[in-house]
């Protein structure tokens, strides 16, 4: 098990509660270090290892070292209200490895987090303890769900408990300073507080408004209109977010893909959860690679040569990823297909795995790399349908075409 800890006064409390009431202080905390966070939350941290209540409690930072958070802000657009995916990319992830080195082989983990019902809208929904809908492998239990704001305050201060000192300049929140969450008196003490980081951060908006074509872009930051923001307009990266195909007219079951990206190795990583590869059975001078399900069965046949973009997908089995029609095998397939091809290694696949068999990294060339552990993946298909058109990433660039939706085809 281990606390959440963020340095605010909720998770301040959460540990101070936990710590109490197990009467040790031996309860790991894992400080989920956004590259966002408040100086003065940096300190408090710090400090919060030498205090006379916290000292002892071990303390681990959750850091994705991999990914600037500006440079993808400037390929994916700022995170909005409904597309926080700096969340999953800088928390989640992160956090998802941490939990995997600190507790190896373990499949359950209780965590403790400082939610509180009272904080927002889609907060006042969640439960005391709950099953993580992000990393499979936790069980979250919230102590403070049902607590106010009034009643951590007087917790605090009733206890004695050293706190975040940004709250002492007015700050209601110290998550992340820029999120789109926070309302205009935040972003007013920001500005006065952190000049230079606000500066930089209206510049960085402003030019990103520019690039999606707004009329009026320095309007449409300073009024806040940027953090109602959905899908990816305007943005080049959100045509991966299309696969085109033809039903082969020959074949029953088959599709004819046009892929954004050409055919590599790891195109045979993302259809893993649907059987194993074997590259044995097919003709290698067409490409062939069959998927074989767990009982010798041929699952799924695949044909394109590496480094093509056009790729033939027959469907031999309809239960591939458990799916009980043809329309539904075919949508698991698309959704590895669309994981494919938009793949930006924000790690959300890894939190979903519960057995550790995804790992998604960055190369020294700057692309990413994909794995499926074949010894460590069951073929539960969780990975699979677990996020909207099988990638978090989607969700993030969606786009619509003549009126539709295109969530993963686009019928010729």
């Amino acid at each position: 098990m281990f606390v959440s800890f963020s340095g605010g006064k909720d998770s301040t409390v959460t540990s101070h509660l936990v710590t109490k009431a197990l009467g040790t202080n031996n309860v790991l905390h894992i400080f989920g270090d956004t590259t966002l966070e408040f100086e003065k939350t940096y300190e408090y941290k710090n400090r919060f290892r030498t205090n006379e209540v916290s000292k002892g409690i071990p303390i681990i930072s959750a850091k994705n070292r991999e990914k600037n958070f500006e440079e993808l802000c400037e390929t994916i657009g700022p995170p909005s209200r409904v597309m926080r995916w700096c969340c999953t990319v800088f928390k989640t992830g992160a956090i998802t490895r941490t939990i995997t080195s600190a507790f190896i082989n373990k499949t359950n983990i209780l965590t403790f987090y400082g939610i509180r019902k009272s904080e927002s809208v889609s907060r006042s929904k969640y439960e005391r303890e709950s099953e993580s809908p992000k990393i499979a492998k936790q069980t979250v239990v919230s102590p403070i769900i049902d607590w106010l704001d009034y009643d951590v305050w007087l917790y605090i201060l009733t206890e004695k408990i050293d706190f975040n000192e940004a709250y002492e300049l007015g700050f209601s929140r110290v998550g992340c300073w820029c999120c789109p969450n926070n309302g205009f008196w935040s972003e007013f003490l920001t500005k006065v507080h952190m000049y230079d980081q606000y500066k930089n951060w209206r510049n960085l908006l402003i030019n990103f408004a520019k690039k999606i074509g707004k009329p009026d872009p320095e309007v449409y930051i300073d009024t806040g209109n940027w953090k109602a923001r959905q899908g990816g307009y305007g943005l080049e990266v959100a045509n991966t977010s299309i696969i085109s195909f033809k039903p082969c007219a020959t074949e029953d079951n088959s599709f004819n893909y046009e892929l954004q990206k050409p055919i590599t190795e790891e195109l045979y990583e993302l259809f893993k959860p649907f059987g194993y590869i074997n590259k044995d059975l097919g003709n290698k001078r067409l490409g062939e690679v069959y998927i074989i399900d767990k009982k010798g069965k041929v699952a799924v046949v695949l044909q394109g040569r590496i480094g093509t973009t056009k790729l033939k997908v027959t469907i031999k089995k309809i239960n591939i990823a458990r799916a009980r029609s043809m329309k539904v095998a075919e949508g698991k397939v698309q959704c590895q297909l669309t994981k494919y091809q938009m793949c930006m290694g924000c790690r959300a696949c890894e939190g979903v795995c519960k057995y550790n068999a995804i790992s998604v990294k960055e190369t020294d060339n700057g692309t990413t790399e994909y794995k499926i552990n074949d010894e460590k993946c069951i073929r539960c298909g969780e990975c699979v349908g677990h996020f909207n058109a099988g990638c978090y990433m989607r969700k993030v660039l969606a786009i619509k075409y003549k009126g539709f939706n295109v969530v993963s085809i686009n019928k010729s």
